[in-house]
């Protein structure tokens, strides 16, 4: 069986019981899934921290003080 997931690829997983799989990979972050009606799904990150990080957006603001917090390290 093969579930396709969106993203950067798994490294390393556990089978917590016959329907729970927790998965870590590049992104350092682990993913619960769980087996439902016979289809294994995403159900949610186990650090709920990463929920506010995936809903920030880059603004043009954000991009011109990355800029110039870099301009004052290079001095």
């Amino acid at each position: 069986m093969k579930v396709f997931y969106k993203g950067n690829p798994f490294l390393q997983g556990i089978f917590i019981n016959d329907s729970t799989y927790i998965a870590c990979g590049y992104d350092k972050v682990p993913f619960l899934f769980k087996n439902q009606g016979g289809s294994w799904n995403f159900i949610k990150y186990i650090d709920d921290g990463i929920d506010k990080v995936k809903e920030a957006q880059i603004t043009k603001d954000s991009f011109d003080g990355a800029q110039t917090f870099f301009k004052r390290a290079e001095t």
